[in-house]
């Protein structure tokens, strides 16, 4: 059986909270309540044994022949009073010292001599189960005290004193209803105003692989918020640099490397026509393509392109008619409602294309087709060609990796396309998924959050 956890940071401190406060209180219930109950307990015996006193006193002063009309007159709710031919109860040898108390206090008001006998009865001894019904309902343990005095007559007066009925109190119920209706609002309101700079601080991580340029965060919120934020600034900017590093590196080698290449080539053109020559021309162009595709990943214009609201249906649409021109196999099923998205459109334009070019190119035709969702839009690029082993549908997205390394470089490529049309996903918010048909073929995947990343 899986018990349900807290998760949340609020959820928790809650549950803490409760616990420790709540625990807190009834102990500190159960102590006042036992301290009040033997206050009170001490009182009511107190008083009982006057009002008993008083009345044994009376019916010792009263003579024999009206004492059953003065019985009869003093039964009532707190005093119960009966005249008996036998002491009622036996005495005890040995009595407490709460009896003894009550004993002393109605011998003290009897005449002097007068036999007496006194018991103090009520309900087993349960201190905490009793205090904690004296705390929460108002209705401590209830005490009886018994009393048998000896007339002259030969009888004996049973007296019996009892505490009058309490209604129940729930002050302390709402005492603590109260108090854990305080503690969740205060804790609701510490916890987020702490953990506020947090939840902006996991939005700006997961924002920042498609605006590493963003501004730093401000450092606010307790100590250790301010020093992960801090940290996370620093990380960013590291990041930054590094990339920037790596821009400038790979246009460094981009530009020194085409001075030899259009050396070599003017040499090559040089040369008498032949099948080496035309080689060799070919190769200098691979590199160029390759040189050139290299400058555009690391650089990911698609990171500076401002972005736009555009209809991605019309888009796609117009990209399919184009290859639908060139003579290819492409059929394209849109959305019946609107496909509305903020994005950089030559970027995505370039990334769209990429699938369908390999869809092209390896697969002989794409079926294309965009789905509307609540959440995002769908967009799949399906294939008749023969697929790809289950370990390459993950390695393809490797820069320079290609699926069959037999293809020619006008089939293959630089194996950059499908690692720049995921990188210009990801700058969206979304992603790019390859998978295998089941009736033979490749399906790639492209999934764009509404709000446009």
């Amino acid at each position: 059986m899986i018990r349900p956890r807290p998760r949340s940071l609020i959820a928790q401190t809650i549950v803490v909270l409760l616990v420790g406060l709540t625990a807190s209180h009834l102990l500190s219930m159960v102590v006042y309540s036992g301290d009040r109950a033997d206050a009170l307990t001490r009182l009511g015996d107190r008083a009982a044994a006057l009002r008993i006193a008083d009345a044994a006193t009376l019916a010792l002063r009263t003579p024999g022949a009206e004492r059953d009309a003065l019985v009869a007159r003093h039964r009532g709710l707190s005093l119960d009073v009966a005249l008996a031919a036998a002491p009622p109860f036996a005495a005890e040898p040995e009595p407490d010292a709460e009896t003894r108390a009550v004993a002393e206090a109605i011998a003290q008001r009897l005449p002097e001599g007068a036999a007496l006998r006194v018991r103090v009865e009520g309900p087993p001894h349960l201190p905490l189960l009793d205090h904690l019904r004296d705390a929460f309902y108002g209705e401590p343990p209830r005490v009886t005290i018994r009393a048998a005095v000896a007339l002259d007559d030969g009888r004996w007066l049973a007296l019996a004193a009892r505490p009058p009925e309490r209604g129940a109190d729930h002050s302390a119920l709402a005492s603590m209803a109260a108090m854990v209706a305080a503690i969740v609002l205060a804790a609701v309101w510490v916890v987020r105003r702490m953990t506020a700079p947090l939840e902006t601080l996991a939005a700006a991580a997961r924002r920042m692989a498609r605006e590493v340029d963003a501004p730093d965060l401000p450092e606010t919120g307790p100590a250790e918020v301010r020093d992960a934020i801090a940290a996370f600034n620093h990380m960013r900017s590291e990041v930054r640099r590094l990339l920037e590093n790596r821009t400038l590196m790979l246009a460094a080698i981009s530009h020194d490397l085409r001075t030899p290449i259009t050396l070599l080539r003017l040499r090559i053109e040089a040369l008498d026509a032949s099948d080496d020559r035309e080689k060799m021309l070919a190769s200098l162009a691979d590199m160029e393509r390759m040189i050139a595709a290299t400058l555009s990943f690391a650089r990911q214009d698609a990171a500076d392109e401002p972005r736009a609201t555009l209809d991605l249906d019309a888009l796609v649409e117009a990209m399919v008619a184009d290859m639908q021109d060139l003579g290819h196999a492409v059929a394209y099923a849109g959305p019946e409602a609107p496909a509305r998205l903020a994005c950089r459109p030559q970027a995505l334009k370039r990334a769209i294309g990429n699938l369908i070019e390999n869809a092209v190119n390896h697969g002989g035709g794409a079926a294309v087709r965009l789905v509307v969702e609540p959440a995002q839009l769908r967009l799949t690029v399906a294939d008749d060609g023969p697929g790809l082993r289950p370990d390459q549908l993950e390695a393809v997205f490797q820069p320079f990796y290609r699926g069959d390394a037999s293809r020619s470089r006008a089939t293959g490529g630089s194996g950059l396309g499908l690692s720049i049309a995921r990188e210009i996903a990801a700058a969206h918010g979304g992603a790019i998924a390859l998978a295998n048909r089941p009736e033979g073929g490749l399906l790639a995947t492209l999934t764009l959050p509404r709000s446009g990343g």
